[in-house]
């Protein structure tokens, strides 16, 4: 069990930091994901694959963001000694960086379960702080 958390965490620090050295931290909003959430659904609908390819790319940086910015916040909390608000980030991260693994399954094929994919991606959306 304790292995199987420790490779969680690697894998989330990894993604976390990789997000924050080529994406900047920028703390994303629930209704912004949601709009882009959205237009990708409406993309996917009218079968328009190029602009659905660009609005997953907007996506992805937005979760990358998200990441990088809980990294941030994991590392404010960890240097004021608040254990509680580190494990509440921590936790927070975990779970989205589990969604995302499922999430970015559809990355290159956007069409092939689009129920699948705008669910996990409304879930993402619920995970947000």
């Amino acid at each position: 069990m304790k292995k199987i958390v420790l490779i969680c965490y690697l894998v989330a620090m990894g993604i976390a930091g990789y997000a924050q050295t080529t994406i900047p931290a920028k703390k994303i909003s629930k209704q912004d994901f949601e709009t882009n959430v959205n237009q990708l659904q409406s993309l996917i609908a009218q079968n328009k694959q190029e602009d659905a390819k660009q609005k997953w790319t907007d996506l992805h940086n937005m979760m990358l963001s998200e990441f990088a910015e809980l990294k941030l916040m994991i590392k404010a909390a960890d240097d004021a000694h608040n254990e509680p608000d580190k494990a509440n980030y921590m936790n927070v991260l975990k779970s989205q960086v589990s969604i995302y693994s499922e999430v970015v399954k559809y990355k290159n094929n956007l069409f092939s379960d689009k129920a699948a994919l705008l669910s996990n991606l409304q879930r993402y959306n619920q995970s947000l702080l």
